[in-house]
């Protein structure tokens, strides 16, 4: 399996090949990961976790960073199996944290009930996400027109 953990491009990422499902070795490379944005290292400024199965579990232990980090300003979380619970997660994490601007949530699974969580957030709590991306996750569209509608307020 080909692992890559570490700046490419001054973009972070941590990648996968082959096999998708949370490992304890993805495990500790999340903790790393998790240690930098509790130090709001600088080099994390754009982060991949793109593929790595971290599912709700994973985005649950990142978004308790992302509450106090202040250098994070992108974040993949492409195809990671995030349902609702992972989604819900994340809007709290939102609605502390001011530097975040885009993420890409393509390819999970949030539904209605994950995109609304996030909605409320953007709505009360968070006016700096300009971007996120939720392509097929099982979000119907008038929620979908909902959210657009924060996200260009932002």
């Amino acid at each position: 399996m080909v692992r890559q953990v570490g700046p490419s491009n001054a973009k972070w990422q941590v990648r996968a090949a082959g096999d998708f499902t949370m490992t304890s070795q993805r495990k500790s490379e999340l903790d790393v990961v998790i240690k930098r944005l509790n130090a709001n290292d600088p080099r994390m400024a754009d982060l991949s976790m793109a593929w790595t199965a971290m599912g709700d579990w994973g985005i649950e232990a990142l978004s308790d960073v992302i509450k106090v980090n202040t250098v994070l300003t992108t974040l993949d979380l492409y195809q990671n199996d995030i349902g609702p619970m992972g989604a819900s997660a994340l809007a709290r994490a939102l609605r502390k944290n001011y530097t975040l601007s885009v993420v890409n949530m393509d390819l999970n699974n949030i539904g209605d009930e994950g995109c609304l969580e996030i909605i409320e957030t953007l709505g009360r709590h968070n006016t700096s996400l300009t971007k996120l991306s939720l392509a097929n996750n099982h979000v119907n569209h008038i929620t979908l027109a909902s959210l657009n509608q924060l996200l260009e307020r932002n």
